[in-house]
């Protein structure tokens, strides 16, 4: 039998869809017991057609949702948060996964009404860890979770995108400190007259340079300053260099002090996250 929560499940998977973006991948899995509704992929603009029309390709973004619909109307608290029972088991789900878990809640009573947004493993990190020690052991079934207001589904875009981001930026890090690491070792060594400057070594450090050059996401969510622009300027610099060079050709290369930065940015990073987020009036989840 079809029930009236049956329609409401409906009506918010299909408000979902009107929400997101079209040039968003979403797939509706068939085996939604186990928590996930969709799964959503994020494509950006890069050119057009011959036929003047836009063309999308994939960022590499992805995220699980949950979707949860209410025809009752959603009201904010005194803080302006949205509170909401979320299952134990669907924290615990959501834990197991690297990749981004969001709470969609749909309030579908009436066509205009907003719906919302909360990155599941995050809030368990940030708040739940927090105010409810020991929240995995209790035989509580359900656990209250605020939602902020401020995440807005409509209006969070950016955000929903930077945080389905997240684990690429990681894995880009850890690739940029890798090659980082290799290319200033290098650079230095032959400002000190330690490193011979040849044909082999040169190649070497303009593959480090290309490869970090080649990143995408890394460039566009840290808070060190550097860009693609940065990163263009440094393989420039290595590509100027040329064998036989003594250690006096061998300048500060551009940037150090902000590459430097990035290098070291996964030590604090979801402590750096919140306190972003914080000073925009914001959070991370």
């Amino acid at each position: 039998m079809r029930t009236y929560s049956h329609v409401i499940d409906t009506r918010s998977i299909k408000r979902v869809l009107e929400l997101i973006p079209d040039h968003w991948v979403i797939r509706e899995l068939t085996e939604r017991d186990y928590g996930i509704d969709l799964f959503i992929e994020i494509f950006e603009k890069t050119g057009a057609d011959k036929n003047g029309h836009d063309t999308f390709d994939s960022t590499g973004a992805v995220f699980h949702a949950q979707v949860k619909g209410t025809a009752e109307q959603l009201k904010p608290k005194k803080n302006k948060n949205f509170r909401f029972q979320l299952n134990k088991s669907a924290m615990l789900y959501a834990e197991s996964f690297s990749t981004p878990f969001l709470l969609f809640i749909v309030d579908v009573s009436s066509q205009s009404a907003k719906s919302y947004f909360l990155w599941i493993q995050r809030y368990v990190s940030d708040v739940l860890d927090v105010q409810t020690p020991g929240w995995r052991d209790k035989k509580q079934r359900s656990f209250s979770v605020e939602i902020p207001d401020k995440n807005d589904i409509s209006s969070g875009l950016e955000k929903i995108k930077a945080i389905a981001s997240r684990p690429r930026l990681i894995q880009e890090t850890v690739d940029f400190r890798d090659s980082y690491f290799h290319l200033s070792h290098q650079l230095d060594s032959a400002a000190r007259g330690e490193l011979s400057v040849d044909t082999e070594s040169l190649n070497h450090m303009r593959l480090l340079a290309k490869r970090i050059r080649n990143l995408k996401v890394i460039f566009k969510y840290n808070n060190c300053g550097i860009d693609k622009k940065c990163a263009e300027e440094l393989l420039h610099f290595v590509e100027s260099l040329n064998t036989g060079s003594s250690r006096l050709d061998f300048p500060e290369h551009p940037h150090r002090h902000n590459f430097n930065l990035l290098a070291n940015s996964l030590e604090g990073l979801g402590s750096v996250e919140s306190f972003i987020a914080a000073n925009n009036g914001d959070t991370a989840y």
